[in-house]
């Protein structure tokens, strides 16, 4: 498995298909590839669990994925509100 891992946040008004055309543009072979979506974008419920809906749960289910994955490291990625996600998690959990 590559060394580098990818994850993605998308906007508010889209999903995670606004980064597929990276994804296959890099590919398996250079990165492993995570698209993070945010609840209710996955065409569930999003009332589901403790999800509030704020960026603090965001970044709080964001981190759960990522120990359960065991990723320490990883280039983030995001776009309009992904990218507010971006940076909250980030100073959140530097």
């Amino acid at each position: 498995m590559p060394e580098i891992t990818v994850v993605t946040s998308h906007g508010g008004a889209f999903d995670t298909s606004e980064f597929y055309k990276f994804e296959s543009a890099f590919g398996e072979r250079t990165c492993r590839w995570i698209n993070f979506c945010l609840p209710g974008f996955d065409g569930l419920d999003e009332r589901r669990g403790s999800y509030s809906g704020g960026v603090n749960d965001v970044s709080d289910l964001l981190e759960e994925l990522l120990n359960h994955l065991n990723i320490k490291e990883f280039v983030f990625l995001g776009h309009s509100f992904g990218g507010f996600v971006r940076n909250y998690y980030s100073l959140r959990y530097p």
